[in-house]
């Protein structure tokens, strides 16, 4: 696939998939922001991490993370600890309770999209089915880079 090619299609399935997360997601979030949802997705995947490596993943200012971590600690989602490697700052991790609230807003978001999904023909779910996994391969890739 010639390279202008290849990156329109990766700049149609970055926008399409980041309109359909967010259209999904919208309402069901609890009062808590997207930010704040992509927060404890982060720290689910990857473990404890610092507040400017959260913000660095959402390509956010370090004192919004901040606020969005503030909202996530008071609501008992994360927990605050001290670096081992550097006492000066924390390394926020995930509370049960955080892992939960992810896991009941991924189903409230696939609930609000699932009665489309079911309405497709057969072809277009197979087709759907091999983008997801397509889209997972690639996320890791990027993600290894």
């Amino acid at each position: 696939m010639p390279k202008d090619t290849a990156q329109e299609l990766a700049a149609r399935l970055i926008v399409g998939g980041s309109g359909f997360a967010r259209t999904a997601s919208r309402g069901v979030t609890r009062g808590f922001s997207l930010v704040a949802m992509r927060t404890l997705s982060n720290l689910k995947k990857e473990g404890g991490l610092r507040i400017g490596e959260l913000a660095q993943r959402e390509g956010i200012a370090q004192p919004s993370m901040t606020s969005a971590v503030n909202s996530l600690a008071n609501a008992g989602l994360v927990t605050r600890e001290p670096d081992p490697d550097d006492a000066r700052a924390a390394v926020v991790t995930l509370t049960p309770a955080g892992s939960a609230e992810l896991t009941a807003f991924r189903l409230r978001t696939a609930d609000s999209a699932a009665p489309l999904i079911e309405a497709l023909p057969a072809e277009d779910l197979a087709a759907l089915t091999r983008a997801a996994e397509l889209l997972d391969q690639l996320t890791e890739q990027l993600r290894s880079r």
